[in-house]
């Protein structure tokens, strides 16, 4: 499972938000806890074989 993936599971109880542009664009952010929480999803996924 990629990044990506992972991210687009994250809540805002997770610490994700969506920051919405005047231009309908969407950028995807991050608080502190947030990106403590993303970090442990990602240490959690097993390792690729290469």
């Amino acid at each position: 499972m990629d990044t990506w993936d992972l991210t687009d599971q994250m809540t805002p109880e997770d610490g994700v938000l969506w920051i919405h542009d005047t231009d309908e664009r969407e950028t995807m952010a991050f608080t502190a806890f947030g990106i403590g929480t993303l970090k442990e999803l990602i240490a959690d996924q097993p390792e690729a074989e290469s």
